[in-house]
This record gives structure tokens, C-alpha cells and sequence, in this order.
């Protein structure tokens, strides 16, 4: 007889409806944002960077567009101003970005060292090559490489790098095969590779090979706006790291800190913080007087020429010479600070408000102007000094679209009027060109503005 558990039924199992959101902190814990709220706008991709002044607003617009398409790109900049953290960002938002993505410095690679360094070699090629050994190349295929300090490579480099380029093929020391590898670069120097190829010790091919597309990140002393930012940024990094609880810094330290020139950019502000948080001894606020046990008393030839043209003094007030402004007879103290000069050293001005830290509001317009020319000239030029920070940016990203919607604009964290007052200024000015109608307007850029596709520069 047959066993009855062998054919027994089995039980009904209720069908469920779709999962329900319970509330936006879960949803949060999940690494999605609530209904209603926008995510982090200094967030790109997987990488965090922190910037919400005009000129990086433009370049993360920049980034964010060319991240998903597969093209080189070439970052400009001075040191330290963060060109890696901006490749880490491009590669997290391509199609590549969970594939291999390999950092190779082009200022330590030797004559020796850089055929077995990015080609590999098999094994018995030269004297010491006892096993196989792949290169960084082939082992970024269908991922990304970065190749920092490009300007420092020798000539034997540049020619090696500039085949691989061409052909998307690498051969190993010792082997007779080549290696077809996919790999997308991206490369960035600190170097004036304009001047390089002048001299010639850069070659003009490699160059146009790796100029596909062109980024240049701003220094620090340019997007003074944002060193709030940072600051609070590195004070609480620093703190978990060394066990300390500094707040902040005073705000005549925080003054002078935001007029100092920044040689080293942001690296050099970060060890700064560092040195700041080191130093504290339990304080919970750095004043002005620390700041002469953290900076350089004599700034760098280079810093100083730029500190002069700009009215900072040469070099750090000594401790104590640095007070605000002192009471007047008859005058509040925020009174008498705004009116009156500080006190500064052996009678050494102290440093003016920088021209980056005056306040401007979303709607300031452009002076009303004769429509411009219709072909580039310095007259179509002259005209550009009237633009504020803003129309600076959008006119940057009008070049970079070639066309453009008010939906575009709102990465500026403004209103939608606010918006349509900055199109407006710039359609008077001659700037910009509307067509089409409420609904389906567009903007486009008059001609005298227009640039070639490879020129494209970050305000």
C-alpha cells in the first residue's frame, strides 16, 4: 500500500502584495534618498566631492557629463588642487566602474623600469625575469588606467605610451605576440604642456592622442567660497583620527586663512587642519595666534608674487599682531569692525576682503549693452568682465552643451526665477539666444561665444 505522507497536499501559501516603504529613514539606511528629497549635490558617482562655489559647480557638471562616455580625458591643474579624487569620480560613473581601475605615476617610471612596469615580461626575457609577470596595462583590460604626472615622462615613455594608443595593443618584454587590451585613460599633469611642447620635451602627438577631452580643475584661491566647507570637512576627519574635539576656527582666523593664497591648494589647507587639530592641546577653537605654528612665516616665490598681486601680506602675522578692530566712542563692536581697519604688524596693512568673498545675490543682471558683434573680436570680449559668478558657469555650460534648458541650471541649488532673471540679463547682453516656445524653450550661444569642441575650460 502506498505511504499517504507521499501524496499529501501541501498547504496554500497566501500570496503578499509588493513590499511596503515604511518610512525615509530606512530607505536612507539603504543608500537611496526619501520621496521629495534630492540627494547630496557634491556627491558624484561613488566619490564625495566637496565644492558648491560657480567654478566647481561647472566642473562636476562637466564631469558628470562625460563620465558615462567613453572617451579620454586630460585634467589640468595646479598641485594638490584634488585631479585624482576628479579621475576616481569619472571612472565610478562609466560602464567600467566595477571593473579594474589601476593608478600608475608616470614621475617614477625609469627608461629601465617602464617597458617590464606597463607591459610586462614573460619569463627568461632578461637576467631576474624567474616567472611571467603581467603589466598594469594588460591588467586594467575593460576597466580604466590613470596615468598621473603625464608631463614627467621621459621620451622613450612617451613613445612607448603613444603606441599603445594608437594601436590598443601592448607586447611583453621577450614575447613575439602582442596583447590587444581595452582600457580607457585618463591622465593628468600639473605640468604647462603647451610650453613642454614648445621645448620639446613633450610630444605634440601624444598630446592631441590624449587631449580628447580637457578638464582643468581651479585652485583653491579661487573658490575661496568653499574653504568653509573644507574645513569642517578636515576638522572632523582629524579629530576621529587623533582622538581630539576642535570645533572650528576663530573667525579672524577663518579671515585669514580664506585671503591666504594657498600655493599647495587643497592638500596644503588639509595639512593645515591637521597641524591645527594636532596642535590644539584640548582647545576647542583655533585662533589667529596658533596660525603662526601652522603656516610659513615666508611664503614660496611663486605664492608671493600672487599674494602681492592680489594685496595679502608676504608672510604671517607674528602672534598677537593680528586683533580686530577696537572699539570706537559711540559705535557698537560690529559697528566699528566693519568701519574700521584692523591692526596689523610693523605697520603692514592687513589683508583686504578678497575681490571672491563679495556678496552678490542669484538675481544681479548684466549692464544693459548693444547687442555684441557678430564674429570673435576683442570688442565681443570686453563685455565678458560685467558677468557674475553665475552667468560665468552657465555660459560654460552653454559651451559645453551647445544647447541648453532652464532645467539645466538648476545644479546652481537657485530658484527657477532667479534662473530665468540670469537668462534673461544674458539674451540682453547678447549672449544667449532663445527658440522655441514657454514650453519647449531653449538656449543656445551667439556666435562670437562659440568655441571648438576641444576647448572646452572650466570657469
Amino acid at each position: 500500500m502506498a505511504n499517504p505522507q507521499r501524496f499529501k497536499k501541501p498547504s496554500r501559501v497566501p500570496l503578499r502584495g509588493p513590499p511596503r516603504i515604511r518610512s525615509g529613514q530606512n530607505q536612507r539606511r539603504k543608500g537611496t534618498s526619501p520621496p521629495g528629497r534630492s540627494p547630496p549635490r557634491d556627491r558624484v558617482g561613488q566619490v564625495k566631492i566637496i565644492g558648491t562655489s560657480p567654478p566647481m559647480v561647472g566642473l562636476l557638471h562637466l564631469v558628470k557629463t562625460i563620465g558615462p562616455k567613453d572617451v579620454k580625458v586630460l585634467i589640468r591643474g595646479e598641485r594638490g588642487t584634488g585631479k585624482e579624487l576628479v579621475a576616481d569620480a569619472i571612472h565610478s560613473l562609466s560602464h567600467r566602474n566595477k571593473r579594474p581601475f589601476i593608478k600608475i605615476n608616470c614621475a617614477v617610471l625609469g627608461r629601465d623600469l617602464l617597458a617590464s612596469e606597463l607591459f610586462g615580461h614573460v619569463k627568461g626575457a632578461f637576467t631576474g625575469a624567474t616567472s611571467t609577470r603581467v603589466g598594469l596595462i594588460p591588467a586594467a583590460d575593460t576597466g580604466t588606467i590613470f596615468l598621473d604626472e603625464i608631463g614627467d615622462l621621459c621620451q622613450n615613455a612617451q613613445g612607448s605610451i603613444l603606441r599603445f594608443l594608437q594601436d590598443g595593443e601592448v607586447r611583453p618584454i621577450g614575447s613575439l605576440h602582442a596583447i590587444n587590451v581595452d582600457v580607457r585613460v585618463i591622465a593628468a599633469t600639473n605640468k604647462n604642456l603647451d610650453k613642454a611642447m614648445e621645448k620639446g620635451t613633450f610630444r605634440e602627438d601624444l598630446y592631441d592622442r590624449l587631449n580628447e577631452f580637457s578638464l582643468e580643475v581651479p585652485p583653491l584661491r579661487e573658490r575661496t567660497g568653499d574653504i568653509p566647507h573644507l574645513i569642517a570637512h578636515f576638522i572632523a576627519k582629524y579629530n576621529r583620527r587623533h582622538g581630539e574635539d576642535v570645533k572650528r576656527f576663530s573667525k579672524d582666523a577663518m579671515d585669514f586663512l580664506q585671503q591666504y593664497p594657498w600655493p599647495g591648494n587643497v592638500r596644503e589647507l588639509e595639512n593645515v587642519v591637521s597641524r591645527g587639530v594636532i596642535l590644539s592641546q584640548g582647545k576647542r577653537i583655533i585662533g589667529l595666534n596658533q596660525i603662526r605654528d601652522i603656516l610659513p612665516h615666508n611664503l614660496p616665490a611663486t605664492a608671493l608674487a600672487q599674494a602681492r598681486r592680489a594685496g595679502l601680506p608676504d608672510s604671517v602675522p607674528a602672534s598677537g599682531s593680528y586683533e580686530p578692530m577696537a572699539r570706537r566712542e559711540g559705535t557698537t563692536p560690529r559697528r566699528a569692525r566693519a568701519r574700521a581697519p584692523s591692526a596689523s604688524p610693523a605697520g603692514l596693512a592687513s589683508p583686504p576682503a578678497s575681490p571672491e568673498r563679495k556678496r552678490w545675490r542669484p538675481g544681479e543682471s548684466v549692464a544693459a549693452r548693444p547687442p555684441r558683434p557678430s564674429s570673435a573680436s576683442p570688442q565681443a570680449d570686453a563685455g565678458r568682465d560685467a558677468l557674475n559668478p553665475t552667468q560665468e558657469a552657465i555660459l560654460n555650460i552653454a559651451r559645453s552643451k551647445q544647447t541648453i534648458t532652464s532645467k539645466d541650471l538648476r545644479v546652481f541649488n537657485i530658484s527657477d526665477r532667479a534662473i530665468r532673471k540670469h537668462l534673461t540679463s544674458m539674451i540682453q547682453a547678447g549672449l544667449l539666444k532663445a527658440e522655441g516656445t514657454n514650453k519647449t524653450r531653449r538656449y543656445v550661444l551667439s556666435q562670437p561665444y562659440r568655441n571648438p569642441p576641444n576647448s572646452l575650460n572650466v570657469p
